[in-house]
């Protein structure tokens, strides 16, 4: 499929290149040709001004006739006064076009004997004494010889020009269609990982559900087991596609924030209150700290969106930190920034891992929920990063993961833009 669609753009983009080559081109020869044609003509009607003003003052025009330059002719005939300078190829050619042409002064172009020749001619009273005929040719074989060389390189140079874009075409339609394909890519991942994710839970709720039936001399209570396990992983089910759903929505910016201004205290206040408990109950120590630097300060953001942020965090950090541990949420100021970062004392994430945390359904032994829950069984849908990233770069914020290792516990860095504590909601 890429690969035709790459052809379609190489071949647009010669055409578009071909058609504006094309039109240049035509333009430029077009210039050109005038451009030499009218200086031969300016030439032409120099001499013929110069033989009527001599034939004007002396009568003849043997002065001008026989200076004339190398390849120009004359042909003059007034009352009396005859002057011929042609070649004798030429010169019937001129008698016959006196015979045929109108009156007047004109511009012509004839061939005699192979050679092309630029002709002025006037029939009219040029002077004084009455001026009948006055021709004056120009042999103009260099002229067109370096109007048809242009030609030949215009020509050349688009045919080089026609090779070069073709390749260009393809070089460009390859690195414009290079992140299509990467997206391409993932898109497929991402469906084939999804498919795979929901065949799981699917598998068990069916299997449990088909013990649970074939039991049919059993009470509900006898099939208690069986019925809990399906039911625990409906809401992991449930839990997977309100995830796809929120990505699939991000992906296609059609998941608007609710922009407002939010000060760090109340959403650290607000977090604490849902999640400090939770995290205390599996024997994990649980810290809250705003530094000075970071104290009333205000950002931007959607209230939702951002206490989902670090409710995710917090139970990444949660689910990885054995009791004993501690978990610690921090605020503090760096310049025109507010840092919020989420500390862990647990299992940390191998350097291997580290640049696909954020990749959706990675699932890395250590780097990655898989989010086993302690009080319900419900296994994570190994979403919750991206998530995460995707609310972090909605806000204009930049996010980190960095661990020294395994055993060595991980720190998630939230970098958002300070707002003004006035600043008006979008």
């Amino acid at each position: 499929m890429f690969q035709q669609v790459r052809m379609r753009i190489a071949l647009l983009a010669l055409s578009l290149v071909l058609i504006i080559y094309t039109i240049s081109s035509i333009a430029v020869y077009a210039i050109v040709h005038l451009y030499v044609i009218h200086g031969i003509d300016q030439h032409l009607h120099t001499i013929a001004e110069r033989v009527a003003n001599e034939y004007d003052a002396t009568g003849n025009v043997e002065i001008t006739g026989n200076l004339l330059p190398h390849g120009t002719y004359l042909f003059f005939a007034a009352s009396g006064t005859l002057f011929v300078k042609t070649t004798s190829s030429l010169q019937p050619v001129l008698v016959n076009l006196i015979h045929n042409a109108p009156p007047g002064e004109h511009y012509v172009d004839l061939t005699a004997d192979g050679i092309h020749y630029r002709v002025f001619y006037a029939l009219s009273n040029l002077g004084k004494q009455g001026t009948d005929i006055l021709m004056v040719a120009q042999d103009d074989r260099v002229e067109l010889s370096v109007l048809n060389n242009l030609k030949t390189v215009i020509f050349l140079v688009g045919l080089a020009g026609m090779l070069i874009s073709t390749l260009a075409g393809f070089f460009l339609a390859n690195r414009v269609l290079r992140p299509i394909r990467a997206a391409w890519q993932r898109q497929l991942e991402f469906v084939a990982d999804a498919s795979h994710e929901m065949r799981t839970p699917l598998a068990v709720i069916q299997s449990n559900l088909n013990i649970a039936m074939g039991h049919t001399d059993e009470s509900i209570l006898d099939n208690l087991e069986w019925l809990n396990n399906a039911h625990s992983e409906t809401r992991r089910l449930s839990k997977l596609v309100t995830d796809l759903l929120t990505l699939a929505r991000s992906d296609s910016e059609k998941l608007p924030l609710q922009i407002q201004t939010l000060s760090i205290e109340e959403v650290f206040d607000k977090v604490t209150d849902l999640y400090s408990s939770i995290v205390e109950m599996n024997g994990i120590r649980y810290r809250s700290e705003i530094a000075a630097s970071a104290a009333q300060q205000y950002f931007s953001g959607d209230a939702d969106r951002i206490q989902q942020l670090l409710l995710i965090l917090l139970d990444n950090a949660r689910k990885f930190t054995p009791a004993g541990g501690e978990i610690a949420l921090i605020a503090e100021r760096s310049r025109n920034h507010l840092l919020i970062q989420i500390k862990d004392t647990g299992r940390g994430i191998a350097p291997e891992d580290l640049p696909r945390v954020f990749d959706r359904f990675f699932t890395g032994d250590a780097s990655r929920t898989r989010e086993t829950s302690n009080e319900t069984g419900v296994s994570g849908t190994g979403l919750g990063l991206s998530i995460a990233k995707w609310i972090v770069e909605a806000h204009k914020g930049k996010i980190s993961i960095t661990s020294e290792g395994l055993g060595l516990g991980t720190t998630v860095t939230i970098e958002l833009p300070i707002a003004s504590p006035r600043s008006s909601s979008e």
